[in-house]
């Protein structure tokens, strides 16, 4: 499971710390990122020491990523005019 997610901009947020560092996790974190972005969905990866250490910047990394995210999948799903299934087609059509 994705720490955030947003699924009208197709967006997920995982906060890396310290146990995705440790034995096989970052060979399943890169496996189970390959599957969420086979479905169309965004992953945003953001260490926590940045959490700690430069808020601002991740603010500004997550304003970027959702701003992108909603170009791609386009402002009539932000406004929930669309279903979950025309946004995943958009997605995947984009890509």
């Amino acid at each position: 499971r994705l720490d955030f997610y947003s699924p009208e901009l197709m967006l997920g947020i995982e906060l890396d710390g310290e146990t995705h560092y440790v034995r096989d996790a970052p060979g399943y974190d890169s496996r189970r990122q390959q599957f969420i972005e086979s479905l169309g969905i965004r992953v945003l990866r953001i260490l926590n020491s940045d959490v700690y250490e430069n808020l601002d910047g991740v603010w500004d990394a997550i304003a970027r990523a959702a701003r992108e995210q909603m170009e791609r999948v386009g402002p009539e799903v932000v406004r929930g005019r669309r279903t979950m299934r025309d946004t995943a087609e958009r997605a995947r059509r984009a890509d």
